[in-house]
């Protein structure tokens, strides 16, 4: 597998970088990638303008990107976060890092924490970085995605317990369906329940078993973005979890998934808000002085 030095890359792509259409693009985010910079110095991102731009780049151009990795340094770790060359790892970049799509939570102290849909590990990062006594399960079903969150992930040694499976209603076997939902993109990879003749099956485990054999006592946030599996969760499964839970935010897909989510909210007496594309909903039990 071939690594995509940033300069290299930088000086490569020096002719589409100012072409018109380029100059277009970068006129038009240029406020929002400083403000990124600005808002993610104090948390993660070193603040390095050519690591921004070069980000910024990749998600407008990123079919361009000769196959490969990109690596990126971040504030406080030892090593480089890898993301993967022409795949969709750089909009979970922005979102997640520059954008700061999971600081919902503002001053609250996390002990334990649930990434349902870990993807490359970004999310988990994020949230270990800002919460040193912060331990969590991550759960992610593609093996692709899989061997960039352990990278990703391990210098976070045992804070972080990485599961190669997907989350559903039951115990059962799924497999794994690529570039039919959404933007077919691997960010969109989806899990759905196995038939008989699938060569190629992942487990399944409902969330009352991933808190029992990952010993999570009490979970004081829950991300889950499962591309439209959150559905099963919450329409089908034992939600009885959700007492034991101070705040989520969940990623729905489609009215039926937000339906779903809604109604088990309702019943376990969580105020719910709309955060861009995630439902945030804390529990009517948490204290208000260190949740959102």
């Amino acid at each position: 597998m071939n690594h995509s030095p940033l300069n290299y890359s930088l000086r490569s792509s020096i002719a589409r970088l100012f072409s018109q259409k380029a100059r277009y693009l970068f006129r038009k985010t240029e406020n929002l990638i400083l403000q990124g910079i600005r808002d993610a110095s104090s948390i993660l991102v070193q603040v390095n303008l050519r690591s921004i731009v070069y980000v910024c780049y990749c998600y407008f151009f990123y079919s361009k990107l000769a196959p490969g990795l990109t690596e990126i340094h971040l504030r406080g770790l030892d090593q480089p976060i890898r993301l993967r060359n022409q795949t969709s790892d750089f909009d979970v970049f922005r979102e997640i890092i520059i954008r700061h799509q999971y600081d919902v939570l503002g001053r609250c102290k996390l002990n334990y924490a649930i990434d349902a849909g870990a993807n490359i590990g970004l999310t988990s990062l994020y949230l270990l970085s800002r919460h040193p006594e912060l331990r969590i399960v991550a759960i992610e079903p593609d093996p692709e995605n899989y061997s960039v969150a352990k990278y990703n992930l391990a210098p976070f040694g045992e804070r972080c317990q990485l599961v190669a499976a997907g989350v559903w209603n039951e115990d059962t076997t799924l497999t794994i369906q690529r570039g039919s939902f959404r933007d077919g993109r691997h960010w969109a990879t989806q899990t759905v329940a196995a038939e008989t003749s699938s060569s190629v099956t992942i487990p399944a485990l409902p969330m009352l078993r991933i808190i029992e054999e990952y010993d999570v006592p009490h979970i004081d946030f829950l991300k889950m973005d499962i591309e439209g599996a959150e559905l099963q969760v919450f329409l089908d499964g034992d939600t009885s979890f959700m007492s034991n839970t101070s705040c989520c935010a969940i990623e729905c897909h489609g009215d039926a998934c937000e339906n779903a989510f809604r109604t088990v909210a309702e019943k376990f007496q969580f105020a719910v808000r709309q955060e861009g594309e995630l439902l945030v909903a804390t529990s009517s039990d948490s204290n208000p002085d260190q949740l959102p």
